[in-house]
C-alpha cells in the first residue's frame, strides 16, 4: 500500500511518544478518501484536540491536488461503519 499510494496515516508525537494517528486510504475511483481510524493512544490525552488537529491536517491536506485523483483535490472523506 505505502508503495501504490504514499503515506496514508498521519501521526502525532509529543516529544518521542506517539500519542495520536489518524489512518486513511485514497479511493480513487470515487476521488475520496477513506477513514479507516482516528485514535488517540491514551486516556489522559483524550480531549485534548489531537483528533482534532490531525483531522483538520489530512483536511487540509487532501485539498491540494494528489496523482491519485488524476492531480485534484479529493471530492469528500468517508468514515469505517
Amino acid at each position: 500500500m505505502l508503495q501504490t499510494w504514499g503515506s496514508f496515516a498521519k501521526l502525532a508525537y509529543r516529544i518521542s511518544v506517539l500519542i495520536g494517528l489518524i489512518q486513511y486510504k485514497p479511493i480513487p475511483s470515487e476521488k475520496v478518501i477513506y477513514i479507516y481510524c482516528i485514535y488517540v493512544t491514551e486516556k489522559d490525552q483524550c480531549q485534548k484536540g489531537i483528533a482534532t488537529k490531525l483531522l483538520s491536517n489530512l483536511i487540509a491536506d487532501m485539498k491540494k491536488p494528489k496523482f491519485w485523483f488524476g492531480k485534484k483535490p479529493a471530492l469528500a472523506f468517508g468514515e469505517n461503519q
